[in-house]
């Protein structure tokens, strides 16, 4: 007998029974009385209590002949083909058992036996599906736990992993655009000249440069939808490495407020009339291969990964780009770590407005997690830009996350704070270095007391500031987004 049933025929079974209790009719159809019945289900139990699943088999069938919609007479079917290994046919009799439920305990538990066949038949996918359906019908804190412990099972053992995120996020920049309403360029001979954002359409030509100015430059508020889906595939693994094939898909759309859509007809400029939301929108595709191996390093585990990926923007191809990613975690003896990462890009503009470059990624991030359950992470990065076009860049930045472990106001926190520099060299139009100073704030709200298949909604708010010596990419942004996060 499998070690798991023994919770179910010694507790569970007599209380499902008990709640389950079949009222009889009166038409004369029934072959059983209610004491019949339960005494049928009584003998199905001891006899698979007491080894003997055919037996509980047989008469849960004697009790379907006559009601095919017996939760108990299910119930205790899809234990016995369990018992006798017939996982996939276990799974399937639990299914019915779940449509055949008249209350949420006895819902919780056909949806805990699917899924526990599901996995015995290594339908891993089908597993997951049925443990977060089972979400649905929580009892209490130890059923949570006892799920959420079941799902992860699962989740290792499914060679395939699929992630998914939604959110829709109102803003007071869709894209990007520059909070000034005047810029001012220096002329060569120490002097200034400062033009208006004014939307004439005009073009000016500093030292061979064009710049346009209309409102397509200012801030235009809105909303914008997001989702993604990242799908892996575990090729192998043993006690050394995990190897895995991925897919990430990553959508944007906008949707612009009726202030935006007036700004932009505003203009005397026919190309910026006809400006619309679709013009922001983005598409995202990224593939990659990618091994985890624990015994490469003595430090610790070391993973390598190789990415192939396209930006789209209003569905034309702006880069091309190629990855190579190295990692090195680092455990500590408290239960933190320290993780070392870095990352080659090489990328092509697909347009000719986009140079070809080589971009280097370095960062090294501290995770700390709390006696309370709070965890905390510390990043430190560089990334290096090389063009073929200009001197490129370099970008210096922190990040501070922190996630409390406690609900306050029936929600989970967690906050970040971000900021850096960018250097960006010589600039003759403002005639010094170019550089940016960014910074972010956030803080997401996980509802965790609703709940639907494992997925709770969360609400984040997040900050977003740019101040520039070159004051045309000065720009700041609000935004609130509301998404779905996964409990399990």
């Amino acid at each position: 007998m499998k070690k798991w049933l023994g919770r179910y025929l010694l507790v569970i079974i007599p209380c499902l029974i008990a709640n389950c209790a079949i009222a009889q009719t009166q038409n004369g159809r029934d072959a059983f009385s209610g004491a019949g019945l339960q005494e049928l289900y009584a003998q199905a139990e001891d006899a698979l209590v007491n080894g003997d699943p055919d037996l509980t088999i047989t008469i849960a069938d004697r009790i379907l002949a006559v009601r095919p919609d017996s939760f108990n007479a299910l119930f205790l079917r899809a234990l016995a083909l369990s018992d006798l290994d017939e996982d996939g046919q276990a799974a399937r009799i639990a299914r019915q058992a779940y449509n055949a439920a008249t209350n949420e305990e006895a819902r919780l538990e056909a949806s805990k036996l699917a899924g526990r066949a599901h996995f015995g038949a290594e339908q891993y996918s089908r597993a997951e599906f049925w443990l977060r359906r089972a979400t649905n019908h929580l009892q209490d804190l130890e059923d949570a736990q006892q799920v959420a412990t079941l799902f992860q099972r699962a989740r290792r053992a499914n060679p395939l992993t699929m992630q998914y995120d939604f959110s829709l996020a109102p803003t007071d920049n869709v894209n990007g655009g520059s909070n000034e309403t005047e810029i001012c360029l220096e002329n060569g001979d120490g002097s200034c000249a400062c033009f208006e954002l004014s939307g004439t359409g005009e073009c000016l030509d500093i030292f061979g440069v064009l710049f346009g100015l209309n409102e397509a430059d200012l801030p235009l508020s809105g909303a914008v939808y997001t989702g993604s889906a990242r799908l892996s595939y575990r090729l192998s693994m043993d006690r050394s490495q995990i190897t895995t094939v991925s897919a990430l898909f990553f959508g944007e759309s906008v949707i612009l407020s009726q202030d935006a859509k007036d700004l932009l007809a505003s203009s005397d400029d026919a190309a910026v009339r006809a400006v619309d939301a679709s013009d922001f929108s983005a598409f995202l595709s990224e593939f990659s291969l990618g091994q985890r191996q624990s015994a490469l390093s003595p430090l610790g585990p070391t993973y390598f990964s190789v990415h192939l990926g396209s930006f789209q923007q209003a569905g034309t191809t702006l880069v091309r780009y190629q990855d190579l990613k190295f990692g090195q975690q680092i455990p500590l003896d408290w239960g933190d770590a320290l993780s070392l990462d870095f990352k080659a890009r090489t990328q092509q503009g697909a347009v000719p407005s986009i140079a070809n470059s080589k971009i280097y990624d370095t960062s090294g991030t501290y995770d700390a997690k709390f006696a309370n359950g709070d965890t905390a992470s510390f990043t430190l990065s560089r990334s290096d830009t090389v063009t073929e076009a200009d001197s490129g860049s370099i970008e210096y930045m922190g990040q501070l996350a922190y996630a409390f472990n406690t609900s306050f106001l029936n929600a989970r926190w967690s906050a970040s704070a971000q900021l850096g520099i960018r250097s960006f060299g010589y600039l003759n139009l403002i005639d010094e270095d170019r550089e940016d100073v960014f910074a972010s704030l956030g803080l997401v709200a996980t509802l965790e007391d609703y709940s639907y298949f494992g997925f709770s909604p969360n609400i984040s708010f997040r900050a977003t500031q740019t101040d520039s010596n070159f004051d045309l990419v000065d720009a700041t942004s609000i935004q609130l987004r509301f998404g779905i996060r996964s409990n399990l």
